[in-house]
């Protein structure tokens, strides 16, 4: 018969961003649930102690927002209006009748910014035109270029000028 309780958490959220989007995936842990739901909350640099800051950890910052209400038997989902090159934190949960699991692990993730090569140079402002998804001030101005250092594309970063190249 049907079991009378809430249902069991959803298990092993990973998250995989591409260009512009992240995907979610889970297991599905129970078998009474009605549905799942997905929240989302902006991450920060945690500054509250020297490890932190040297180890770049990164924290939750501000509510946690519902991004979408799943139905049951669901294991993932394409976070399609996550901003490019911002940090973010996840979780899902699953729900019946009877109420809500605990959580899921949280995981965070971003969208990657790139860089548009319009000359075949690595640093593209020179003879061409600078493009980048890479929102302010990540990627604001000639000041700051593309670069290609063994195949992977990095965003020198001017204006946080102590950085340097971050991988982007």
């Amino acid at each position: 018969g049907e079991t009378l309780t809430t249902p069991n958490p959803p298990v092993n959220l990973i998250t995989k961003p591409n260009s512009s989007s992240i995907i979610l995936t889970w297991q599905d842990n129970s078998t009474n649930e009605v549905g799942f739901t997905v929240e989302r909350v902006p991450a920060k640099r945690d500054i509250s102690s020297l490890l932190a800051k040297a180890q770049k950890r990164l924290i939750p910052n501000g509510n946690w927002t519902v991004i979408a209400n799943l139905p049951h038997g669901t294991e993932s989902y394409n976070d399609t209006n996550a901003s490019v090159f911002v940090d973010y934190f996840y979780k899902v949960k699953s729900s019946n009748q009877f109420g809500n699991s605990s959580y899921s692990n949280q995981v965070n993730a971003k969208i990657p910014a790139t860089c548009t090569d319009s000359d075949g140079g690595n640093r593209i402002f020179i003879n061409g035109t600078a493009i980048s998804n890479a929102p302010k001030p990540y990627y604001s101005s000639f000041s700051d270029y593309c670069h290609i250092s063994s195949g992977i594309i990095y965003v020198k970063e001017a204006y946080f000028g102590g950085d340097g190249l971050i991988n982007i």
